[in-house]
């Protein structure tokens, strides 16, 4: 209950068919562009083993935002295949520290 400080969180999924061709993609090489994909957006993501030899099935849970931005992230690395995945995730918060009080 929102009144004794709990917070509803919604969890959403989706799942995306894509082309065999481009796992290796996704994946990256040791697993380092999905498992940055899962850091910056909070998002479980799973690769099925095979659809079929033309396709496989990645399905995102996690929150609203997350799986949104997970989903965009890797649809636009198969779309734009030249680029880094980090230039479809969020950038770290930039915000700097609190200030601490000067001593007196």
């Amino acid at each position: 209950r929102p009144e004794d400080g709990w917070k509803e969180v919604v969890r959403k999924s989706k799942r995306m068919v894509i082309s065999s061709s481009v796992v290796n993609r996704i994946i990256g090489r040791g697993g380092m562009t999905l498992t940055a994909v899962r850091e910056a957006t909070g998002a479980h993501i799973d690769l099925d083993r095979a659809r079929s030899a033309q396709e496989r099935v990645v399905t995102i849970k996690g929150s609203t935002d997350a799986v949104r931005i997970a989903s965009n992230a890797l649809s636009s690395l198969i779309k734009e295949p030249d680029r880094e995945v980090y230039d479809f995730l969020p950038k770290p918060n930039d915000s700097p520290s609190p200030a601490t009080p000067a001593a007196t």
